[in-house]
């Protein structure tokens, strides 16, 4: 199941949770270093696609950040582990 950029965009800030660069290259099937060009113009929107090893968005200002971004310190690491959060948000 590959998902487009903004409906996985969309479920994180329903979720807000993070999602590591990796696993939304794996969801979306596109190459984990063209996801910064899929995400856009930095914003808060995008910004809940992190770094794996800091768990921050990758040359983001603190602006363009989303203010509840570390309300938490969860971040999902795979792709298996985001299709199936979306999956369970989907069936609830």
């Amino acid at each position: 199941m590959n998902c487009s950029p903004e409906s996985i965009l969309d479920y994180l800030n329903r979720a807000r949770i993070r999602c590591t660069y990796g696993a939304f290259a794996d969801v979306t099937g596109i190459p984990v270093r063209s996801v910064g060009q899929h995400l856009a113009r930095r914003r808060p929107y995008a910004s809940w696609v992190v770094n794996a090893r800091t768990g921050q968005p990758t040359g983001y200002a603190e602006h363009e950040q989303h203010r509840d971004l570390r309300r938490t310190n969860d971040v999902i690491r795979t792709g298996d582990e985001l299709r199936a959060r979306m999956r369970r948000t989907d069936a609830g």
